[in-house]
């Protein structure tokens, strides 16, 4: 938390009440206690330093104390932690009226409680008053009289402190009346909204004059007053403790800026979806159940047979707790195991959170931005003690299914929390607010430069005698959905270019994506021609793609001499068209379509048959379906996986990018890639076939350096496919990126040394990409996020998963060398494609993130991750934002390429050969990559 709380504070060990009493004896009654103190005053010499020592050490018990009450102020203002009994807001209310009096001789400026005000808020927005939760056990009371006439003590409380303590004390009285009036015995949540404000004002009142107290005890040197800072602080603490803040399970953490909202306890989640079998005036349904309920191993068990069918079965549900925070909703239970679920039942009521196996814990996590919408089911007068459910649709397309106790108010507790923290815009992300909040300031701006595209064309070889870097779109008037570097063949000029965006759609021209390092041939991505049904043509766009097909330098597959010998007539350039025929026929007919192979010579268009982005999200919709579905139907699961088509397109996917790798690495030939608009199944064929040509994106640098590069920075639209914006764009959400990883994830499986990274790695990328925590996915294109500044106002999630990057490494991973880069082809058949348990099966507890056989290695091989852990941080880390955008930076393009050539040799990656802490090893390491780079550009030239 970034509470701006005294340098040398640290959280206090707790101090017994008797503590500060034995200096303070009596401490009832201190002006009384004169013969404990007149020596303090008067004396010989001698008694001086036993009277300073005594002063000092009543001052060091106090400083602490105060640090005790600011520590639990903080903490209070962090969690906002309220009851949501109005009969006990008039409590802590009362209680903090009270604190504010004893206070009142403190001054403060209003620099100092503003400046408390700005620490301990929460967002960027303004605050909305919320339902909260805290208890308050009774406190002891405390007399507001004070020697306010006393030298020593400041003067009189600002006019603000007076007028909150009235305005609360005015809407205590109002509200208690109209509770009465009304004789309402239940809980008033205007009331508690009411009030709410207030409470947090005068926190922040208490809070800042505290610190003032600490400030003026340091340098006091009248004994009388600093006892009566003493006594007044240790009252004061008696006081705040009252204050019972909710406790976490010590399996759950808060990020920066997370605050817990509510707690609610006897909750069930549902592992499976049986609404459909509980249906109570059907007979199917009821005949289901009695079949569903036989073949059970353990039923729950309930007195009542009228209830049998409406009793959710023990294997289906987990019993737990709900804590509802300003950026998710976690669920935190205990499975029971089969053999002892009968026993635990009833026990579920006082649930322990700090004593438990760790083998049993459930924990399911979701967060406010990623929920899509949310259904009730349930009705007032249906039998069952857990009747009422919340099902959350969420955009990650997980369906969570949660019943909560029809007794209570819970599930109305629920659903008007997440209400008062729905959003509207973008600007109201939780990833603004953990900006603000962020603790870990050495790592605040670090991440945003990882990806530099200068260097990556360097490491590439460009600069060369066939492509440039041209910056015609530094200001995105060319194209604003590009990166402002874009990489075009040299015989082009930045005219040429700015006419072939107005043949292209969206302006997305031919640009650069990658050059092999094997025979320099090349993939480039654009998006579909404005051809439509007249046919029509670009001169400039037809000049831009021969000179694409010329620039490959690599030698003939037959091994003859090198093709710049040969005639450029021999050359092809492979057009690949995503989409399938069909769907290019009827973008034809809007005007667009696909380049005419008569205007075009030398180049052959393929259509690859990948659907658009509204089947791919039916699709998968019906595969979460099915794998939440009722054991009852399990029956079904695998004719479900085959209806979905999920599979067949991700082996589509995986056909066309294998196809685009093969075309380059085997028959040496340009590739250029585009679907309609070039940023979604572009993005896909592109990216995966660079991950089967370069070892280096197989690195766990190389391939966050890859999502930068082909999804960020040339305009995927995150914004509209993970529907950043609550009830906008509906229909333009598709999971494209969530494709992207899944099929990744199967090449991983396919090639468990091949990998840097494990499957934990792209679990944890996929759900932030719909988390809004933070910034690197908002928006839709690198202009939006320049101009919206998001890299200044929000933290990068590889800072983040630096900090415990020993989680993502692959322990059975084998760095290449230089000399020994290795393709891979993946197996694409349905045969090897395998359904990713920790995404799409519901009993699976989010602390499982690595499979049986992972798990087993990682332990053998614990000490081995440490190493390699510290040897990437060493080689690796993350260096501060410099420019305004990443893409443009003017370094010199022989330094970038030598500084880069360590990213590109994996040999060097990781090895077990680099010792920890070795500073020379790592100097001669970084010498031969940069003699060795040198050499390379020597050569190319």
């Amino acid at each position: 938390m970034n509470s701006r709380l005294p340098n040398n504070i640290q959280i206090p060990v707790l101090m017994t009440q008797n503590s500060l009493s034995a200096l303070l004896s009596p401490s009832n009654s201190p002006r009384g206690s004169n013969s404990n103190y007149n020596n303090m005053d008067g004396g010989s010499s001698s008694g001086n330093n036993t009277n300073n020592e005594k002063l000092d050490k009543l001052k060091d018990i106090t400083s602490k104390t105060i640090d005790q009450v600011i520590f639990k102020l903080t903490e209070m203002k962090r969690e906002k932690q309220f009851l949501q009994s109005f009969k006990d807001i008039m409590k802590i209310s009362e209680t903090l009226i009270e604190i504010d009096r004893t206070l009142k001789p403190i001054q403060i400026t209003e620099a100092e409680l503003s400046r408390t005000s700005s620490s301990s808020s929460f967002s960027s927005r303004p605050t909305t008053p919320r339902k909260d939760t805290l208890t308050s056990s009774g406190g002891s009371s405390l007399s507001g009289s004070r020697d306010n006439n006393n030298p020593s003590i400041p003067p009189a409380l600002p006019a603000s402190s007076s007028t909150l303590e009235a305005e609360l004390i005015q809407i205590i009285h109002n509200k208690s009346n109209t509770i009465k009036k009304s004789k309402a015995h239940d809980r008033s949540t205007d009331s508690i909204e009411s009030v709410h404000a207030i409470i947090h004002k005068c926190l922040d009142l208490i809070k800042a004059k505290v610190v003032q107290v600490k400030k003026n005890l340091v340098f006091e040197q009248n004994p009388q007053t600093a006892l009566q800072y003493g006594e007044m602080i240790r009252n004061i603490r008696n006081q705040v403790n009252t204050f019972r803040t909710l406790s976490l399970p010590q399996n759950l953490n808060l990020c920066d800026g997370e605050k817990l909202l509510l707690k609610v306890e006897n909750c069930h989640y549902h592992l499976y979806d049986n609404s459909h079998n509980n249906n109570n005036d059907s007979k199917s349904s009821s005949n289901s159940n009695n079949n569903h309920h036989h073949n059970q191993k353990q039923t729950s068990s309930n007195s009542n047979p009228n209830n049998q069918n409406n009793t959710p079965i023990e294997d289906d549900i987990v019993k737990g707790t709900i804590f509802v925070t300003n950026y998710q909703i976690i669920f935190f239970g205990i499975k029971s195991n089969n053999n002892s679920s009968n026993n635990n039942n009833n026990s579920n009521s006082n649930l322990n959170l700090h004593n438990n196996n760790e083998e049993n814990i459930f924990i399911k996590q979701f967060s406010l931005h990623s929920i899509n919408k949310w259904t009730k089911s349930g009705k007032k007068k249906s039998p069952g003690e857990y009747s009422y459910k919340l099902t959350f649709i969420c955009k990650d397309y997980r369906n969570h299914i949660i019943s909560f106790d029809k007794t209570t108010t819970s599930l109305k507790d629920v659903r008007k929390c997440i209400e008062n923290q729905r959003l509207t815009t973008t600007s109201t992300l939780f990833c603004f607010t953990l900006k603000q909040d962020f603790s870990k300031f050495e790592n605040t701006n670090l991440g945003w430069s990882l990806y530099n595209a200068r260097e990556e064309y360097a490491r590439m070889g460009v600069p060369s005698p066939d492509w440039r870097v041209s910056d015609a779109n530094h200001n995105f008037f060319v194209c604003d959905t590009y990166p402002a570097l874009i990489g075009v063949p040299e015989s082009i000029n930045d005219e040429q270019l700015k006419s072939v965006a107005q043949f292209r759609s969206k302006g997305r021209i031919p640009s650069l994506s990658y050059r092999h390092w094997s025979n320099k041939c090349s993939i480039t991505r654009c998006s579909q021609p404005k051809v439509g049904i007249g046919k029509n043509r670009s001169e400039d766009d037809e000049i831009l793609l021969n000179a694409i097909r010329c620039t490959s330098t690599a030698k003939a597959e037959s091994g003859g001499s090198s093709s710049s010998s040969s005639s450029n007539k021999d050359r092809k350039l492979y057009i690949l068209d995503a989409r399938p025929y069909a769907n290019a026929v009827g973008n034809r007919a809007k005007g667009a379509g696909w380049e005419v192979m008569a205007n075009y010579p030398g180049c052959v268009i393929e259509f690859l048959n990948i659907a658009n982005i509204h089947a791919m999200r039916n699709s998968l919709n019906k595969i979460k379906e099915s794998s939440v579905s009722s054991l009852a139907k399990e029956d079904s699961w695998y004719s479900s996986i085959e209806s979905s088509g999920w599979m067949n397109h991700i082996k589509l996917v995986l056909q066309g990018a294998i196809r685009v790798a093969k075309l380059v690495h085997t028959q040496h030939s340009n590739v250029l890639v585009h679907c309609s608009d070039g940023w979604d199944r572009t993005s896909q064929l592109v990216a995966l076939a660079e991950l089967f040509l370069d070892p280096y994106f197989r690195t766990l640098r190389g391939f966050q350096v890859l999502i930068e590069k082909e999804w960020l920075s040339y305009g995927h639209k995150f914004a509209q496919r993970n529907g950043q914006i609550h009830n906008k764009d509906e229909d333009e959400r598709s999971p494209i990126f969530y494709q992207f990883l899944e099929a990744v994830y199967q090449v991983v499986q396919q090639f468990p040394t091949k990998f840097e990274f494990n499957a934990h790695f792209l679990r944890v990328i996929l759900y932030h990409s719909y988390s809004g925590k933070y910034g690197n996915f908002l928006y839709n294109s690198e202009k939006e996020r320049i101009q919206n500044h998001s890299f200044g106002k929000t933290i990068s999630l590889w800072a983040e998963m630096d900090l415990t990057i020993k989680d993502y490494l692959n322990p059975l991973f084998v760095p290449s060398t230089l000399k020994e880069r290795d393709v891979i082809f993946p197996d694409c058949s349905l045969k090897t494609l395998r359904i990713w348990d920790q995404i799409y099966l519901n009993n699976l507890s989010d602390t499982e993130i690595y499979g049986a056989h992972e798990k087993v290695v990682r332990q053998v091989m614990d000490k081995h991750l440490d190493e390699r852990a510290e040897a990437f941080r060493e080689l690796y880390p993350l260096k501060q934002k410099r420019s305004h955008t990443a893409s443009l930076s003017f370094a010199n393009p022989r330094q970038s390429m030598s500084i880069s050539q360590l990213n590109l040799l994996p040999s060097f990656h990781l090895s077990n050969t680099i010792p920890k802490n070795s500073g020379i090893e790592l100097e001669n390491i970084v010498e031969e990559s940069v003699d060795f780079s040198e050499n390379i550009s020597s050569t190319s030239s």
